[in-house]
């Protein structure tokens, strides 16, 4: 279900982040969430969370396209307020490399669209600019939805990837 990019908490987005204190900006069980997913908008985080659940899944919704890190200034990176959430939650420095990292694994979780394929771009290239570690340890990761899927009355036969499957 979740493959390595390398081969949302559940707070409202009006809830400010400053005001919470770190321990409690996850879930209530903050030692057993080990994986944070980006999630492509509110209806696509409602979606993954109702399938997941909360005990090990941390989610954040993202507000449309992140800015593309690797050709902004930093300024512009540091005023971004989905960078700053992200930085927040996993409690990065943004300019240093990682070290005392809320979760165990990063999961983008985007619509299998040409959209999500590059909302998933964005979001490596920050990765990748501020904590390449990352992606070289294999904590960056993507969560692989369907494009479109079959039901015949009340089940889902089959899942399609691509529109060529399909």
């Amino acid at each position: 279900m979740c493959k390595p990019a390398s081969d949302s908490s559940n707070y409202s987005r009006e809830e400010s982040w400053e005001s919470k204190p770190k321990e409690n900006i996850h879930s209530d069980n903050k030692n057993q969430n080990k994986y944070l997913l980006l999630c492509e908008g509110d209806s696509a985080t409602g979606g993954i969370q109702a399938a997941l659940g909360r005990d090990f899944y941390s989610y954040f919704s993202l507000k449309g396209k992140p800015l593309n890190a690797l050709e902004a200034d930093m300024k512009k990176i540091k005023d971004n307020d989905e960078f700053k959430n992200v930085a927040t939650i996993l409690n990065l420095d943004l300019g240093s490399d990682y070290q005392n990292l809320t979760h165990d694994m990063i999961v983008c979780a985007q619509d299998a669209d040409l959209d999500g394929q590059h909302i998933m771009a964005l979001l490596l290239s920050f990765f990748k600019r501020f904590t390449p570690t990352l992606i070289k340890e294999g904590k960056i990761g993507y969560l692989r939805t369907p494009l479109y899927y079959a039901k015949k009355k009340n089940s889902v036969e089959k899942y399609f990837f691509t529109t060529e499957e399909y």
